[in-house]
């Protein structure tokens, strides 16, 4: 069923939400149909026509009702409403603590904003309050979506959430949480100082069984600003929970494993078996390479660290993330990861360890097959003679090897936008420039790089046409349901062949020229070039631009025109951006490796194992930004020559 609005932005059809709407609604009809006279109406009645009138409020009416029957039912729920107010307006407050016993679950937000909107409260003794939240200390969240309670029962409440066992839970769900959907804002106390609150989260910490979540929440904590042994507290109590409780009979184990095969001519054979994937590598493949610069690209063509568009395919995709693993709690601050990319992630690095132990096999290191890729491709086919990089000698030690790479990597960005805003490479001016250099603000060389959404029609492209969980997917393939856009360009689908509850939904989309049938009936695309741009954003979650043929290229420019696509001309997108920024720093991430600041800080690890291990980590970027200048700079080079 569908809900009529007289704001068509604000219509969200077929959403999982229509259907509540849809019972609500015709619940209330029988509801406002039998209304009687109220005075004998208890609290869960009046706050259940107030539901109603929220309905009303935002213009959401059955499509079954004609005009005059809308007009009737908001004259009827107008009317009451001032029957509502006038019961809250004398509400018997001495009986309040009994009587939010009895209010319904589902009411509760709505009883303790009426009591704000008709300043109920200023009637409730202080002291009072504060019994009331200790006998029913469930409340509490409710209250504070209300800022003039809080306002009002300042101290009260502060008294309250330094006593209350979930005021953590309650500070780190507002401040630290990221949601999956719009939640209630809260208001906290201006009593509730810094100290109090780290105190509220030093007392769960010390609980005898805190939330391994929350504790999570705490351990990459930023908007609290909490002392660093609150941190590391955190930090050590999340380690020991999941010792104690992560076992091998109630987690899974990804498994991970990469082989060197130097007579093998295949670049690659892969074996996956459930939770295992294999890979061998051909060494006899990788002998085939005729220099250096060729033998670089094993990383993108084999290795897959970039796709077929330059992109960086190892960073973490929403589109990867199964049901679970989105709606599980998490830190805003944290770098979101799932399984799919830390299969990525391993494999990646374990494929580093192969590429280093063939170029072993051939009696040379990674460090000086790097430099070797950087003067033939850099300095002598793009004819960049004074780019200045070099890495680090083979024999340091890894703490010193990523000492002296850093900077290296930071001196080659500056390098590289001083080459795209000032058409050239001043090393006098750059040494003189001491500013950070930030990963987002680097430029390309290339006009129009990239293509990133900016409006929710692509999201509902992507969700109608290619995701697996919408209502159009094919449910009878049990192991991978196909998607609406797989269907309608593989196969001949009639409308009437599909399931009566996929009826409306593919009359919506042909309403709104999503869809076209002819004659008899068959689904077909009306504008299949659209639909297949917001799958691949959907894939990749932003497209190279220049990657495509012209005729993508001109559809391109049509939807940023109607403001559905942004360009970029930088040399990362912003999820490249934020995967770099995870390993290296944590400026955006309280969860990063912070390669770079925990080296140069030495603050590093001084175990030699997991120094290697940072420094492959480390190694691993370098690879990938060294791979997005030469794609910048093919690019350029292409389009100049046309």
């Amino acid at each position: 069923m569908k809900v009529a609005k007289n704001n068509i932005d604000r219509v969200v059809f077929f959403s999982k939400e229509d259907l509540s709407w849809a019972n609500m609604l015709n619940k209330a009809e029988k509801i406002l149909n039998n209304l009687q006279n109220l005075s004998n109406s208890g609290i869960n009645d009046l706050l259940e026509l107030y539901q109603i009138k929220l309905y009303f409020d935002n213009n959401i009416f059955l499509t079954k009702w004609t005009a005059d029957e809308r007009a009737t039912y908001t004259a009827i729920i107008t009317r009451v409403f001032d029957e509502i107010r006038d019961a809250f307006v004398n509400l018997d407050v001495k009986t309040l603590n009994v009587l939010i016993q009895s209010i319904e679950f589902s009411y509760r937000r709505s009883f303790w904003y009426l009591i704000s909107l008709f300043e109920t409260y200023k009637r409730i003794d202080r002291d009072s309050f504060l019994v009331l939240l200790n006998n029913s200390p469930n409340h509490i969240r409710n209250v504070l979506t209300n800022k003039q309670l809080v306002l009002y029962f300042n101290n009260e409440i502060r008294t309250f959430l330094l006593g209350h066992s979930e005021s953590a839970e309650i500070l780190l769900s507002h401040f630290e949480e990221k949601h999956s959907r719009r939640q209630c804002e809260y208001f906290f106390p201006k009593s509730l100082s810094s100290t109090d609150i780290h105190s509220i989260i030093r007392n769960y910490l010390a609980l005898e069984n805190p939330n391994l979540n929350y504790v999570d929440l705490i351990q990459n904590s930023k908007h609290l600003k909490l002392p660093p042994k609150l941190l590391l507290k955190a930090k050590q109590l999340s380690e020991s929970i999941k010792d104690e409780y992560l076992t091998e009979e109630n987690s899974f184990k990804i498994s991970v494993e990469a082989t060197l095969d130097m007579v093998q001519k295949e670049p690659v054979i892969y074996n996956h078996n459930q939770s295992e994937t294999k890979a061998c590598y051909g060494g006899a493949f990788f002998d085939t390479m005729e220099d250096d610069v060729q033998l670089f690209a094993v990383f993108s063509d084999v290795f897959l660290y970039t796709n077929e568009e330059g992109l960086i395919d190892l960073f973490s995709k929403d589109v990867e993330l199964d049901t679970l693993e989105k709606i599980l709690m998490r830190s805003k601050n944290e770098y979101h990861t799932g399984q799919v990319f830390c299969k990525k992630d391993m494999l990646s690095f374990i494929q580093l360890e192969i590429f280093s132990a063939y170029l072993k096999k051939k009696g040379r290191n990674i460090e000086e097959f790097i430099d070797n890729f950087v003067q033939q491709f850099f300095r002598e086919r793009a004819k960049l003679n004074n780019v200045v990089f070099e890495m680090p000698d083979a024999n340091l030690g890894p703490s010193d090897k990523i000492r002296l790479l850093a900077p290296e990597l930071e001196y080659l960005l500056k390098q590289y936008k001083s080459l795209v805003n000032e058409e050239g490479i001043d090393h006098d001016l750059l040494q003189i420039d001491s500013s950070p250099i930030f990963y987002s603000e680097i430029p390309s060389l290339v006009k129009q790089k990239y293509v990133m959404p900016v409006h929710k029609t692509i999201l509902s492209l992507q969700y109608q046409f290619f995701n697996p969980d919408s209502i159009l997917s094919d449910r009878q393939k049990q192991n991978r349901p196909s998607n609406l856009f797989q269907k309608i360009t593989t196969e001949k689908i009639i409308k009437s062949d599909l399931e009566d509850y996929q009826q409306d939904y593919i009359s919506f989309l042909e309403k709104q020229e999503m869809v076209r049938l002819d004659e008899n009936g068959v689904i077909g695309l009306v504008d299949p070039i659209q639909i297949f741009i917001s799958g691949r954003l959907r894939k990749n979650e932003a497209l190279s631009y220049w990657r495509y043929p012209n005729r993508v290229r001109t559809k391109v420019d049509e939807m940023v025109e109607n403001k559905l696509l942004n360009y970029s001309s930088s040399l990362f997108t912003s999820e490249e951006v934020s995967y770099i920024n995870y390993y290296l720093n944590k400026k955006e991430f309280a969860n990063g490796h912070d390669l770079r600041n925990k080296y140069l800080h030495g603050s590093n690890k001084r175990k030699l194992n997991d120094q290697q291990t940072d420094y492959r980590y480390f190694l691993r970027i370098v690879v990938l930004i060294l791979l997005k200048l030469k794609d910048d700079i093919e690019i350029y080079e292409a389009l100049s020559d046309y």
